[in-house]
């Protein structure tokens, strides 16, 4: 990662991007460990999808940027945020995983944390309009609103406590 004090838009962008990538990779993971559960393992292949969309759209908006923009440094703020979250994800947040319910609240971790407000900052403040109805109706309308009805679709706190994983990490 560039230096806190240096970091432009550009080598922001980018890892906002890697974040993205990051976060897809978990979900690709936690789908292997409870593939023996299909609809379970669906829905993480899901969240991971769409992770990869979140950071092509990144992509995309990235390469509509001027350069002048993307040479212009990143507030102070943000920098921190996307140290935090680095922090978090290279952390391997997956050995902390025993069953269904820890799984649940590392994805609700990741998805209402610094992700998303780094994630919201580059869609609200950077990311030119044409680009922003995408991004807010699949990061709002679509992703967050799988966690927030993960109860409906796989139990409550106290079954997904039962189904247990073996993850060597």
């Amino acid at each position: 990662m560039a230096s806190l004090k240096k970091m432009t838009l550009g080598e922001f962008l980018q890892e906002a991007i890697r974040i993205e990538k990051m976060a897809a990779d978990i979900y690709r993971d936690l789908a292997e460990v409870f593939g023996k559960r299909k609809n379970i393992s669906a829905f993480w292949s899901g969240l991971m999808e769409d992770e990869l969309t979140h950071a092509a759209m990144l992509e995309k908006s990235r390469s509509a940027l001027a350069d002048k923009d993307l040479k212009s440094p990143v507030d102070l703020s943000m920098l921190l945020k996307i140290q935090e979250v680095n922090k978090f994800i290279k952390g391997n947040p997956l050995r902390q995983i025993q069953d269904l319910d820890d799984a649940f609240e590392l994805a609700h971790e990741i998805e209402f944390s610094e992700v998303n407000v780094i994630f919201k900052f580059l869609t609200f403040d950077l990311v030119p309009w044409i680009y922003q109805q995408d991004l807010i109706e699949n990061m709002l309308q679509i992703h967050q609103q799988k966690l927030i009805h993960f109860d409906e679709a796989f139990g409550d706190k106290k079954w997904r406590k039962t189904i247990k994983v073996n993850i060597k990490v």
